[in-house]
């Protein structure tokens, strides 16, 4: 928790893009920007007293790219949700970035959706491939369960208000 401070919240904050979808609570970048420093000392006097709740989600249904008709489910956090979302996904990413495999794409800096095919036709074009499989795992975030997460996150980390935040935004939905 010591790494969370205005200085990197603020940092945060300026990372997320301005035009997102609002969360339930409509307050937009721009609105939030306007009171900033004041915003950014009151959320971190929240979470410095483990006041700080995230808040519910809006739920929205997506279309899924080439399956016309279908849709997957996307939750959108509130602003200063999505800013102490930000600051834990550089807390965990400082942690664990080192141990995922360079062949991992999934939700990792400077990786992507694009470089994970430009892997894969490389890997197709230099070896002999019998089958190719497609999986569409339905939901698969949803779950994934919470004690086994978190207890896998207990071996490294041992903050236990950190923690607490973790379980906090699992229990929201964010």
């Amino acid at each position: 928790m010591h790494l969370i401070n205005p200085e990197s919240l603020t940092e945060c904050f300026h990372e997320l893009d301005k035009g997102k979808a609002v969360g339930i609570d409509g307050v937009t970048k721009i609105a939030y920007e306007t009171n900033l420093e004041r915003n950014i000392d009151q959320l971190i006097a929240k979470m410095k007293n483990m006041a700080y709740r995230p808040g519910p989600v809006r739920k929205v249904l997506i279309p899924k790219e080439g399956k016309p008709g279908a849709t997957r489910p996307l939750s959108i956090s509130n602003l200063e949700d999505k800013i102490v979302q930000k600051m834990m996904q550089k807390v965990l990413e400082s942690m664990y970035e080192s141990l995922f495999l360079k062949c991992s794409h999934g939700f990792r800096p400077g990786k992507s959706c694009h470089t994970a095919i430009q892997a894969l036709q490389k890997h197709l074009h230099n070896n002999e491939i019998q089958a190719v499989i497609d999986i569409d795992l339905k939901n698969f975030f949803g779950t994934i369960d919470h004690q086994q997460l978190e207890s896998i996150l207990k071996d490294k980390i041992k903050d236990p208000k950190f923690m607490r935040y973790i379980n906090r935004m699992l229990k929201s939905g964010g």
